[in-house]
Order: C-alpha cells, then structure tokens, then sequence
C-alpha cells in the first residue's frame, strides 16, 4: 500500500543558490533587451507576474511542509524561507519563461526561423550537459537530499487541476495570433523541461520516492515515468502558460504587431 508519493531532486540548481541569482539576471537581461529593442513590456509583464506567483506558492509549500528542504546557503550565508522561496521562483519559474517565450517569439518569425530552430537545439543541448555534469554516483534514496515534495497533495492537485481549467478556457476565446504564441509557447516549455527532467534522472539527481510501510522506496518505472509527464504538463507547462494569459486578461499586453512585419507577436 502507497502512503505518499514524493518528487525529490538533488541536482546543483536545487542547493546552488548563486546560480539562480545568476540565471535571474539572464531573465531580467532578457526582459530589458526586448523591452529595448521591440518596444513592448510583455516579457516584463511575465516575469514579474510570474515571479509573484511562483513566490507564494514555494513559500506555502515549504512553510506548509509539503516541500522539505534543508538549511540554504547564498555566498556562504544561510538564508531564509522567503529568501529561498523568492530566488526559486525568479530562476526556475520567472527566468525560464522568460527564456521560451524569447525562442517562442523567434520561431513564430518568418525571418530566421531556421537560425532560432538551432539555438532552441542548443539550449536543450546545454541544459542536458550541465545536468550530466553533475552527476552523482546514485539515487540517495530515503537520505537527505535538496528537495523532497508531497507531489499528489490534494489541495495543489485542485488547484492544478483548476488552473487547467483556466488555461484551457483562455485559449478557447483567444484570437489565432495569440493562440499561435500561447501554444508555442507551452510546447517549448514542455520540451525544454523534459530535456531537464531526462538528464537529471539519467545524473541520478531526480527521482520518485513512495512512502510505504515507515520506509521510504524508489517507485516502479511506469510510476516514476506518469509521475514526470504529471510535473512537465500540469505542474510546469499549464502553470507557466497561466502567468502568459494573465497580462492578456489583465490588458498588459497591448494591441498586436501587424501581419506585415511578419511576426505574430501577440
């Protein structure tokens, strides 16, 4: 009998702090060279919205104990909860969407399509490698690891399952152009985190726990695998693609790039 079924990653993003203040700023670059250059702030728009968001929802997952995680360190200095809950949502949720919607973007060009298809390959690449990298000699089951999270906790499956229901009727009423984008949009991010979710489990540094009989295990193969598929599309793309309709619904994202730039922005 399965008490509980948890996520554990203990890879180098979940304990290197200086990363994500590293991978922030890329996101808040990124965010001021489109503002610059295209005249717009939906990336701003996204990332804060998304930073928000991501904010409280790790904040209540640590404070609540559905997310256990050990003492976090920046430079050398322990930080606290909201401190750690804050930095995971501007690098892994902010900062990532900001990074597909930027080759999003790119590839609804008709210009250079083919150029941005290859840097999309690339950054897939690079985050396969750097998580290789670190890989660790085995999966510490049971054993203090970076992260360990009750995944099917049934107010967040709710809540999940809600925001499904968000996005899906967002994209119903959604003109063409910003369907186009919208669906782009949640397939880059679903790729790019199977890409992560693939390299860390092959680095031994994500894997799915169940808590049976006061012991905790690694699950079977076909769990772990429905597992993954559930934080991919419905903890990370369907989230992700929330705080995309967001500035839409709220009128942040103003009136669409005509047809004849030959991009389909918005």
């Amino acid at each position: 009998m399965i008490e509980n079924i948890y996520m554990i990653r203990n890879g180098a993003l979940g304990t290197n702090f200086e990363m994500k203040v590293l991978f922030t700023t890329v996101g808040v670059l990124i965010c001021l060279y489109d503002w610059l250059t295209r005249r717009r702030k939906d990336y701003l728009w996204v990332f804060l919205l998304g930073a928000m968001g991501g904010f409280l929802a790790e904040w209540a997952l640590q404070v609540s104990g559905n997310r256990v995680m050990p003492q976090n360190y920046l430079w050398g200095y322990p930080i606290p909860i909201w401190a750690s809950a804050l930095l995971r949502a501007t690098c892994e949720g902010s900062a990532f969407m900001i990074v597909c919607l930027f080759f999003t973007d790119r590839l609804l060009e008709g210009k250079g399509r083919l150029r941005w298809c290859v840097f999309l390959l690339l950054t897939a690449a690079f985050i396969v490698v750097s998580s290789l990298v670190g890989r660790h000699a085995f999966k510490d089951i049971g054993g203090l690891v970076a992260s360990r999270r009750h995944i099917f906790e049934p107010k967040v499956v709710l809540g999940l399952l809600g925001l499904m229901f968000f996005d899906a009727a967002w994209l119903a009423k959604a003109k063409k152009p910003v369907y186009r984008r919208a669906m782009y949009f949640f397939l880059i991010v679903a790729v790019l985190t199977s890409c992560w979710t693939m390299a860390e489990y092959a680095a031994n540094t994500r894997w799915i726990e169940i808590a049976r009989a006061g012991y905790l295990l690694e699950a079977a193969p076909l769990l772990e695998f429905i597992v993954f598929v559930w934080d991919i599309l419905a903890e990370t793309a369907f989230i992700y693609l929330a705080f995309l309709a967001l500035p839409y619904i709220l009128g942040l994202i103003k009136s669409p790039i005509t047809d004849d730039q030959r991009t389909y922005l918005y």
